[in-house]
């Protein structure tokens, strides 16, 4: 909820953070020490990251009945932080690399999350062992260059080695390699904090609509696409692609009792960041087990995988506030809608 709903459906983070939980749950229900020497590097460098990492290992600790550590929630952090940047747009010319790492997932994927941050244009081809790389294998997939956190003795293209949270040196280094590649020009890096556009930057009274009537879920997926459409900032294909999400992956955007956040990745019907809100006259089922049904729907479109971050949490702890969610599903008056969603900004007039 807090980074961005689809990663619900990345089936790549699934994977890979349950093969890093199976390692891991023994050693916290024994208790035994888990050191990770990035811990520090990954608060500097993801800090809005690391707290919903933290957040993760709180649900961690009440279902175990164990204490997780920082060293813990750091290792947690390195998965989304790759999930997330797979959610970026591609754009232009790609350069293909290699990654190779010798420490395990969590390391290697923290890499492959630096490297798409710093480098935009580089596309990852794999990610590979150094024990399984070999020269026909890098042949086969196509890669220009490798960027290993490990020494490589022979390869075909230029080997890059580099740290996992990629220092100054490293991103010099890189550039370097890749120079006779088809890499576009590099923009400067940007740090993951919590920044990005604030609620009532995305939400105004036009894309708002409340006591719609509608009968099916696929409505409320189609009144809250309008409103966007109809502000200019999605085509209406994105909307068919929500759905086609919902379809795929069942009702997982019903996010808690009542609520259900619309989304679907970022792409070519997105022309800016801009959402929209629908309450319902009569509540609607979405097929969710537990939160069915719906009372409020919000529609997110995103540009990016992280500048809807500050909204996005605004908008999650204002409907964690039970009473705030009442107001909000109760009230005809879209300016009240927005006082409460917005009322704790800074700033914000009361």
């Amino acid at each position: 909820m807090y980074l961005q709903p689809c990663v619900v459906a990345d089936r790549q983070l699934l994977l890979n953070l349950s093969l890093h939980l199976r390692t891991k749950l023994n050693r916290i229900r024994l208790g035994l020490p888990i050191h990770n020497p990035l811990r520090t590097e990954i608060r500097r460098h993801y800090p809005y990251v690391f707290q919903v990492a933290s957040r993760a290992a709180a649900v961690l600790e009440e279902l175990e009945g164990a204490s997780v550590p920082d060293e813990e929630a750091g290792y947690i952090a390195m998965h989304p932080c790759a999930a997330m940047e797979r959610f970026r747009v591609s754009a232009g010319t790609r350069s293909q690399v290699l990654v190779v790492c010798g420490e395990g997932t969590a390391t290697a994927w923290l890499l492959v999350s630096r490297l798409q941050t710093e480098f935009p244009p580089v596309e990852i081809v794999d990610v590979s062992s150094a024990a399984s790389l070999s020269e026909k294998r890098i042949q086969e997939l196509g890669a220009c260059a490798v960027v290993s956190r490990v020494a490589i003795t022979s390869s075909p293209v230029p080997v890059i080695q580099v740290r996992p949270l990629l220092d100054a040196q490293d991103s010099v280094n890189i550039k370097g390699g890749l120079a006779q590649t088809s890499v576009p020009a590099l923009p400067p890096s940007r740090p993951w904090n919590l920044s990005g556009h604030p609620l009532s930057d995305l939400l105004c009274e036009d894309t708002i609509a409340l006591q719609v009537a509608t009968s099916d879920w696929e409505g409320v997926v189609e009144a809250a696409g309008n409103l966007l459409s109809a502000a200019g900032a999605i085509e209406l294909p994105y909307v068919q692609a929500r759905k086609d999400l919902i379809h795929d992956h069942g009702p997982y955007v019903v996010i808690m009792p009542g609520v259900a956040l619309l989304h679907a990745h970022p792409g070519e019907w997105v022309r800016r960041i801009c959402w929209s809100l629908v309450t319902l006259r009569e509540p609607v089922p979405f097929g969710h087990p537990r939160h069915d049904p719906v009372r409020l729907a919000v529609a997110l479109n995103t540009t990016d995988g992280r500048s809807h971050w500050r909204a996005l949490r605004q908008l999650v702890d204002v409907l964690n506030d039970s009473s705030a969610l009442e107001q909000i599903t109760s009230t005809c008056s879209r300016e009240e809608v927005l006082w409460v969603l917005t009322r704790e900004e800074p700033g914000a007039e009361h």
